[in-house]
């Protein structure tokens, strides 16, 4: 037995060296429980993300597969995140994780081949999207924008050559004909042989030149024979050539002399209606008595009703009458400074032979 006065036995302690290397076994044992837990969570989430996105629940798939995608890197869960995406409307996002899911190493072949035809797809409409809003801007009048945009889009699509051919008619509309020479060149260089606008560019184009050349006109042949400056007896002077009436000119006669015809007819009702009012005002003359006798009351009242309706008749033709042929007389009135329609004095052989004509 020890006392208290004896020293106790000495007991060895574990080194630091022994220490540290335990904590690192440890550790080291831990980490594939740490990744098997990752996998698993990020495959739950998948899972529910699958789920949100058969129930069209986009912007929750989005999250999902995006969280899973941090939590452990595979491909095909950047893939999902990209798919909701697009179909719930963030398009350029989507367009960016397409691409980024292209560009991974060990990304699935067929799901690659899908990326790059939606982004194929997603391009198209956005091309389409800008060909319809330079649409708008031609029919707006803002020809210089509208140009603008379908040379940017054929940047982009090379094969969308029709658009050249608009964008050269835009210009031409705008005023910059040098500018539309050059699409309509380009259209030419590049589109088939049967496009449908080909003809029209070629036209175009041609106009164009043919307005940029300086016109030359040859000088008409001088006469021989001198030019007499007396007056031609038989020629009208003093008087301004006429040209041809047009179509206004025509109606303005059409409806003057239908007005006539019209006014003239209402006045034949009136007359003939007169002659009736004459022999009924002789019929309804009371007699000694005060009574009529002459003709019953019903009759008296047929009578009078027929007469008030051809009145009104005849008032209305002669109304009607009237208002056609002002207009007519207002068409040809206006229409003598645009056919330039003036008086001729006309000569004769004798002062007493002159007159005055009105040409049209």
């Amino acid at each position: 037995m020890l006392t208290s006065h004896e020293p106790r036995p000495h007991r060895p302690q574990r080194s630091r060296r022994q220490i540290v290397r335990f904590v690192l076994a440890l550790a080291l044992l831990s980490v594939p429980a740490f990744a098997f837990d990752n996998v698993r969570a990020a495959q739950t989430m998948v899972q529910r993300a699958a789920h949100a996105y058969e129930e069209a629940d986009y912007a929750r798939a989005v999250e999902l597969y995006s969280n899973a995608f941090r939590t452990d890197p595979v491909p095909a869960y950047l893939y999902g995140q990209a798919r909701a995406e697009q179909l719930s409307g963030r398009v350029d996002i989507a367009i960016e994780h397409f691409r980024a899911f292209v560009e991974l190493p060990r990304a699935d072949p067929k799901q690659v081949l899908k990326a790059k035809e939606i982004l194929a797809e997603i391009q198209r409409a956005a091309l389409d999207k800008r060909v319809v809003d330079a649409e708008t801007a031609a029919r707006t009048g803002d020809y210089l924008l509208a140009a603008q945009v379908w040379q940017d889009v054929v940047k982009q699509a090379p094969s969308r050559v029709e658009l050249l051919f608009r964008a050269g008619v835009a210009l031409q509309q705008a005023g910059d004909l040098s500018g539309a020479m050059v699409q309509f060149e380009a259209y030419l260089a590049k589109a088939e042989a049967n496009a449908p606008d080909r003809r029209q560019a070629q036209l175009r184009r041609d106009a164009i030149v043919a307005r940029s050349q300086p016109q030359t006109r040859t000088p008409p042949p001088a006469s021989d024979e001198p030019k007499s400056s007396a007056p031609d007896a038989g020629k009208p002077s003093g008087v301004q050539e006429t040209q041809q009436g047009n179509g206004r000119t025509w109606l303005g006669w059409s409806l003057l002399g239908g007005g006539l015809a019209v006014g003239l007819g209402g006045l034949g009702v009136y007359l003939a209606t007169k002659g009736n009012v004459d022999t009924y005002n002789a019929d309804t003359v009371p007699g000694a008595d005060g009574k009529v006798t002459t003709i019953s009351f019903a009759t008296a009242e047929a009578r009078a009703g027929s007469i008030r309706t051809r009145e009104g008749l005849a008032l209305g033709l002669g109304i009607a009458g009237v208002a056609c042929a002002s207009v007519g007389v207002w068409i040809l009135a206006t229409d003598v400074h645009k056919t330039k329609t003036a008086l001729r004095w006309v000569p004769g052989p004798t002062l007493a032979g002159a007159g005055v004509s009105w040409t049209f």
